[in-house]
């Protein structure tokens, strides 16, 4: 469980720099909503 913890943590570090979050955040969309809608999905993904 603290390895799922520390991986969702460790992606949503990462994510918050991504453009499409910035331009989210810069069209005011709520931060529940990112999180909700395009970082937890993005967060179990590996590359």
């Amino acid at each position: 469980m603290n390895e799922l913890l520390g991986v969702v943590r460790a992606e949503f570090l990462r994510a918050r720099n991504f453009d499409y979050i910035r331009a989210a955040q810069a069209l005011g969309v709520s931060d529940r909503n990112i999180i909700l809608r395009h970082m937890l999905p993005n967060a179990g993904d590996k590359p």
